[in-house]
């Protein structure tokens, strides 16, 4: 799917929430933008155009974002659905989690982390249609003098393809598994965005080594012209 459109549908009854989605959005290429009001509306939109990505307010008139989301999971199971609220309740995250969405954001939205977020779900459907690939390694290389808990993993980084591939491993390995990352983890995957698109964009390849141990992940970049080790803190909790 690397030339096709990505359908993303914005879903909130607030109209200035919605341009502010749509101004982050359409950094993003290959997409088509689609509105709803409310959650009626984002069911009777997903069953006519079928977006690939739901992004869901939760409180909204006439049907609210859990009932839509609950809906379109039935119906949909393949859609990606990002919730952005500004409900800070446990239980209501707790909810949403069990009906498989792919990110729980918290208003007022941090930009890049929506981005990052946005860029690993398409990385996921490029995936899932077998144009995008991730090369991985069972080595057991630790140059941080660690226990290492699973493997050794590598991704060699030359497009930005490679580089939202990497995110969304990272984003998929450490929110999927009965764990739940801080927004500390987001940044840093924002940041690492921004200094591997600075060698893409001097054409410059590069390998970065994914390890972690009981409480941190730690990435190593590898380039031609250095060697730069990065070390993302990342609080977990057990659901």
């Amino acid at each position: 799917m690397q030339n096709t459109i990505t359908k993303i549908l914005i879903v909130d009854d607030i109209e200035d929430n919605r341009l502010i989605i749509k101004r982050i959005c359409k950094k993003i290429e290959n997409i088509e933008l689609l509105e709803a009001k409310n959650g009626q509306e984002a069911v009777e939109t997903t069953r006519t155009q079928e977006p690939h990505i739901v992004l869901m307010d939760i409180m909204m008139p006439i049907m609210d974002g859990f009932e839509a989301s609950t809906i379109i999971k039935s119906e949909f199971p393949d859609t990606h659905i990002i919730v952005i609220t500004a409900l800070t309740d446990e239980d209501t995250e707790k909810n949403f989690l069990k009906l498989g969405i792919d990110g729980y954001l918290k208003k007022p939205l941090a930009r890049g982390v929506l981005k990052v977020k946005l860029e690993g779900l398409i990385a996921t459907l490029k995936i899932k249609d077998g144009s995008s690939s991730i090369l991985s390694s069972k080595c057991t290389l630790n140059p941080f003098n660690q226990k290492i808990r699973k493997m050794k993993t590598i991704f060699d980084i030359e497009t930005e393809d490679d580089m939202m591939n990497l995110g969304l491993w990272l984003t998929d390995y450490y929110t999927k598994r009965n764990t739940v990352t801080t927004m500390d983890f987001d940044f840093s995957l924002d940041m690492t965005y921004q200094y591997i698109k600075g060698h893409i964009k001097d054409k410059l390849k590069m390998s970065v080594i994914v390890e972690e141990d009981f409480n941190d992940v730690y990435l190593v970049f590898i380039s031609p012209n250095d060697v730069c080790e990065n070390n993302f803190d990342v609080t977990v909790e057990e659901r």
